[in-house]
């Protein structure tokens, strides 16, 4: 969703405001109506979360064209081996290595976080 606040040139504060319901669901459909008001596209709510897919491999794709890989997505030493020492996760470090799987693996990304054939395929990328 923060591709399309991104694409759209939407103020965060004004998006996450009306992304977020009450019960902490998060829902683009107050955006969906915004942009579809304004530009008159009509999108439906899964023509405009694959236009964000779309964008979020199209920026992944450049960035390893542009020679980023799997290394730079980290996180500071501090979260990632030295344990909080307050608060809910006192004692926890972040396990960035097993998020990474899963995210690529959730995005149809290589295990290196490249996007496959199949999803660019699929997104109407290659």
């Amino acid at each position: 969703m923060f591709s399309i606040i991104d694409a759209a040139g939407l103020c965060i504060f004004f998006a996450a405001r009306n992304l977020v319901r009450p019960e902490l669901e998060i829902l683009p459909d107050r955006i969906l109506d915004y942009l579809n008001a304004v530009t008159g596209a009509e999108y439906s709510l899964g023509e405009l979360v694959k236009a964000g897919e779309r964008i979020l491999n199209a920026e992944r794709m450049f960035l390893v064209k542009a020679g980023f890989s799997r290394k730079d997505d980290s996180l500071p030493y501090r979260l990632t081996n030295e344990p909080h020492s307050v608060g809910p996760a006192q004692g926890k470090v972040v396990h960035l290595e097993e998020m990474l799987e899963e995210y690529y693996r959730e995005r149809g990304w290589s295990k290196d976080g490249i996007p496959t054939e199949s999803k660019l395929k699929e997104l109407g990328l290659k």
